[in-house]
């Protein structure tokens, strides 16, 4: 089922698709790789708009989010995304993909683990 495109929407999706095979999640990704704009579509409900600006995207970035995304969900990882509420007549967007390197210290342990964690936002100008 088509989720709304906001935070909710793409949690679902993303638990949908650790949801599936490892083989079947593999084939999800390389769709999501090989037509991007398809895939959304596909996965979320877009307005008209949505869909123009998902097939604006440059070509060198969407292959670098589409790595990234599945990538990090290929192996079994969950993507940090945020869309911001346009405010005051802010119709302009940006898209930022960054990663973050957490470390994480276990009480009880003398474990230290660095982890990295894909952060998508959607951010109104």
């Amino acid at each position: 089922m088509k989720q709304i495109f906001n935070a909710t929407g793409v949690a679902i999706v993303q638990a949908d698709q650790l949801s599936l095979s490892v083989v079947e999640r593999a084939t999800s990704m390389q769709e999501l790789q090989n037509n991007f704009a398809v895939w959304m579509n596909d996965h979320f409900i877009l307005t008209a708009t949505q869909q123009q600006q998902i097939d604006a995207i440059p070509a060198p970035f969407v292959e670098e989010l589409t790595s990234a995304i599945a990538y990090e969900m290929n192996i079994g990882n969950t993507i940090t995304f945020a869309k911001e509420d346009p405010a005051d007549g802010k119709k302009d967007k940006d898209i930022l993909m960054s990663y973050a390197t957490l470390q994480r210290l276990s009480f009880g342990t003398a474990a230290i683990q660095k982890t990295r964690t894909l952060q998508i936002l959607i951010h109104y100008r």
